[in-house]
């Protein structure tokens, strides 16, 4: 269903009558374009934002929604406005009560087809214990993430970033401790991944790490338990630096697999002993479990 944003005209103006003749000595017009964007009917409506007509900032849910968001139970989806160019730190987050502003029935998170964000603030939605999903499908404008923006999102079951051509960096515990996500697909142009940025994420199973990658933090996937798959398809422009202290660390050491390609023989290789001898590139103290992990065919 598409529901018409309407746009809206007010027209101010003075008018001054000699006999039959009426002159309009001044005008103020004040035009409100908002874009005709399709919006899902579980979507909450666009009334309950707080955006910055100006900047484009969305900085969180107006006092009204707060004051009656047991009026909105019918929603379950937060629906970003495709002229939405930032999130603002700790949009979504109550610093003084430490604790999500997002009701529990809302779930889903998701971005208008069109959509100009760039830049999801730090904390932005930190602990939404509710929140099932975020769509990033719509977001090829998406540059930054910041810290801990996600980070206690323990319902969160996986994460697809392929269509965020334009994001190079994830930040320091954005997806820390999402129990729940088992998957993740990178971008193709990523290029850092953040301390602790999916520490104890303890359902993962299994990554796939894109050819642009040049640095995995300290902690980037420390303790993630269930971790027993990494695949790192390596070209000839191979670019990585280093790996982090513990960024490896306490995941599954049974039987685990590392499966990579290597650009010389495009064949799979033991990935530590191969970087090793990569200089300047380095594997720091601890980033791996020391037993029980192997390169597969």
């Amino acid at each position: 269903m598409k529901n018409k944003l309407l746009k809206t005209l007010t027209c101010f103006a003075s008018i001054s009558a000699i006999g039959s003749a009426a002159t309009i000595i001044s005008t103020s017009c004040n035009s409100q374009d908002q874009q005709d964007d399709y919006w899902p009917e579980d979507a909450l409506p666009r009334e309950v934002y707080d955006i910055d007509s100006k900047d484009h900032t969305l900085y969180g849910f107006t006092r009204n929604f707060e004051r009656h968001y047991d009026d909105y139970k019918q929603f379950d989806t937060i629906w970003i406005p495709s002229d939405v160019k930032y999130i603002s730190n700790y949009a979504f987050f109550d610093t003084d009560a430490s604790a999500s502003k997002i009701p529990t029935y809302l779930k889903k998170i998701a971005f208008a087809e069109g959509s100009n964000c760039s830049s999801i603030g730090q904390n932005a939605f930190y602990g939404c214990s509710s929140l099932t999903s975020v769509d990033f499908s719509n977001c090829k404008t998406l540059s930054t993430i910041g810290n801990y923006a996600f980070r206690n999102c323990n319902l969160i079951s996986s994460i697809n970033f392929s269509n965020c051509l334009e994001l190079t960096s994830i930040g320091s515990n954005v997806f820390a401790v999402c129990s729940s996500l088992t998957s993740i697909v990178f971008p193709d142009n990523l290029s850092e991944i953040g301390i602790e940025a999916f520490d104890s994420c303890s359902s993962l199973e299994s990554i796939t790490l894109n050819k642009e990658l040049r640095n995995i933090n300290s902690c980037a996937f420390r303790d993630c338990s269930s971790l027993t798959n990494i695949e790192w398809n390596f070209t000839s422009n191979f670019n990585m630096v280093s790996i982090g202290s513990s960024a490896f660390a306490d995941i599954a050491t049974n039987n685990g697999k590392i499966k990579c390609t290597a650009p010389e023989t495009h064949t799979s290789i033991d990935l530590l002993n191969w970087l090793q001898g990569k200089a300047p590139y380095t594997i720091r103290q601890g980033s791996f479990p020391t037993t029980g992990w192997e390169a597969i065919n």
